[in-house]
C-alpha cells in the first residue's frame, strides 16, 4: 500500500493519529540540531530499537513538520545491521518492549499519556505483529505481559476505549 502521504509536500499539523502514519526510523528524516537540543532529546543508550523512543518522544512535542515527497537519502543495507538480523531473529527483541516501557514512562511523566493512549496501544500493537518469528513467540507473550501490567492494562486505557466506542 503507498504511503498516506505520499502525495504530500508542506507542512502536517502532526496530531497523534498522524505520528504513526510514517515509519519510526530517523534516518528518513531531517531534524533541527537545535531543536532536539531545546527538546533534551538523546538517544536512550544500551537498547537496540532506540530510533522508535527517540521518534516518539520528538514527534509529541512538536505541532507540525514539513513533508517532502524529494529523495534526500540514499539507504545502504548491510548484512550485519541490527534491522537485517531482527528480521532473522538474531536480534534481543526484549528491548523494543523495553522502548515501549520507556515511551509509556515519559507519556506519564509529561502529562501527555491521555492525549496519546490510542497511538500508544497501536504502536505496541506494531511491535507485538512485528515480531514473526516462530522461535520468539514465548518471548513475545511474556514481555507484552510485562508490558502490559507495568502499564496497568486495560484499567489505565479504559477511558480510551470508551472515547473510540463513542
Amino acid at each position: 500500500a503507498a504511503h498516506p502521504m505520499l502525495n504530500h509536500r508542506g507542512f502536517i499539523n502532526l496530531t497523534p493519529e498522524k505520528l504513526l502514519l510514517g515509519s519510526d526510523y530517523v534516518w528518513d528524516k531531517a531534524y533541527r540540531l537545535s531543536k532536539i537540543n531545546e527538546m533534551g532529546l538523546r538517544f536512550p543508550k544500551g537498547v537496540v530499537f532506540e530510533d522508535c523512543e527517540f521518534h516518539f518522544k520528538c514527534f509529541t512535542q512538536i505541532t507540525n513538520i514539513y513533508y517532502t515527497d524529494e529523495i534526500l537519502y540514499n539507504y545502504r543495507v548491510r548484512s550485519e545491521s541490527i534491522v537485517t538480523n531482527a528480521g532473522k531473529g538474531n536480534v534481543n527483541i526484549k528491548d523494543l518492549f523495553e522502548v515501549d516501557r520507556h515511551i509509556y514512562d515519559y507519556l506519564v511523566e509529561t502529562g501527555k499519556l491521555e492525549n496519546y493512549k490510542n497511538t500508544y496501544l497501536f504502536l505496541i500493537g506494531r511491535h507485538i505483529k512485528s515480531v514473526l518469528l516462530p522461535n520468539q513467540k514465548e518471548k513475545v507473550i511474556n514481555y507484552t505481559d510485562e508490558l502490559l501490567n507495568h502499564i496497568g492494562f486495560p484499567q489505565n486505557f479504559e477511558a480510551a476505549a470508551v472515547n473510540e466506542n463513542t
